[in-house]
């Protein structure tokens, strides 16, 4: 039966993008727009299978980590509708017990490096959680309806800079639509189609409002914007300067370089003066962490912690790490790296264990 609803759902979509004005691109023949949506479906499917036959552990494939995890969240309205509201809504975060019931049962709602930065899993584990609801726990429906969005964003960016290049119309849309790791990765259960989709309603949206003033433009800008901070929020950071500046250059084009390049030194150095207001969101240091994080998190390891320490175990001593009685120990001789979380990780110190 879901097989059927993933059919329909497909059919739907490509009637909406043979009917409504906004995919009528123009220089682009309504065939070759829906072919681009295909290919999209196709990618999708690609992805899928990568991440089932050539990396199947499920546990570890990103494809699976908010698919799942959301399906946690959508089987707790049928226990507490008020619970799942809260967790849809945010409300519920700060709440031991929601918790201890649901968030500790997830895989990927809490952060192996925490930040205090915004939890970008968390705005795709919601989203997933609702698509449960109509999509009977088939997982490329959830596929379908990001290649959707995406796509959405993707004719947005189109429509947004035809102006620039309508005489090579043809090649510009095979290299928005078609751009390999753009097609692959924004077609698939991951944060990339909802960043796909934010940006190009972003900057559609800010282009008509400045041209024509209209609200519903600026609220839409709004609501991108939001949505950009809570998926893929560095996305955000590095898009300001250059709004600001087109901002700027809209109400007077003289000297554009000089008013962008102006724009862009205030917002760097405004990135570096929130150290003295804020310490704890010293921007070079969060962006420093980020990318340590991302290496910790690729070569992977064994972490313990406690109160104030941290013992880092390399891969290759996984064995080393045993349980015993409810609490974990470390064999002897095994090579530990310890810092404290009180000192930010600035005094961190090789050992081996002997204890």
């Amino acid at each position: 039966m879901s097989w059927i609803l993933l059919l329909v759902y497909c059919g739907l979509f490509l009637f909406l993008i043979h009917k409504l004005d906004f995919f009528r691109l123009e220089g682009i023949p309504k065939w070759m727009t829906q072919s681009f949506f295909m290919a999209k479906i196709l990618a999708g499917i690609a992805l899928w299978a990568v991440y089932t036959f050539y990396y199947p552990d499920r546990s570890t494939a990103d494809i699976w980590k908010y698919f799942d995890d959301g399906k946690v969240m959508r089987d707790a309205a049928r226990e507490s509708p008020a619970d799942f509201l809260k967790m849809l809504s945010g409300f519920g975060d700060g709440d031991p017990r929601i918790h201890a019931s649901y968030y500790s049962v997830m895989q990927h709602w809490d952060l192996a490096f925490d930040q205090d930065l915004p939890n970008e899993a968390h705005t795709l584990i919601r989203w997933n959680s609702l698509l449960h609801f109509i999509s009977m726990g088939n997982y490329h429906i959830h596929s379908v309806f990001m290649c959707f969005l995406s796509f959405i964003g993707l004719c947005a960016l189109y429509r947004t800079f035809y102006s620039a290049f309508q005489h090579h119309n043809k090649i510009a849309a095979a290299i928005i639509f078609l751009f390999p790791s753009l097609l692959f990765w924004s077609s698939g259960v991951l944060k990339e189609g909802l960043v796909v989709f934010a940006l190009g309603f972003l900057l559609y949206n800010a282009f008509l409002f400045l041209s024509g003033k209209r609200i519903i433009h600026f609220a839409i800008v709004v609501i991108m914007l939001l949505l950009l901070f809570l998926t893929r929020f560095y996305v955000l950071f590095a898009l300001i300067p250059a709004l600001a500046g087109a901002l700027w250059v809209h109400h007077n084009e003289k000297r554009a370089w000089l008013k962008f390049s102006i724009v862009l030194f205030a917002c760097l150095a405004l990135g570096w003066a929130v150290k003295f207001i804020q310490p704890e969101y010293d921007l070079l240091r969060v962006i420093a962490l980020k990318q340590n994080d991302f290496l910790r998190l690729a070569r992977g390891g064994t972490v313990l912690f406690d109160d104030d320490t941290v013992a880092y175990v390399e891969p290759g001593f996984r064995d080393r790490v045993f349980e015993r009685n409810g609490n974990w120990h470390i064999q002897e001789n095994t090579p530990v790296t310890y810092y404290h979380i009180a000192t930010d990780f600035k005094d961190t110190v090789r050992a081996y264990h002997k204890y």
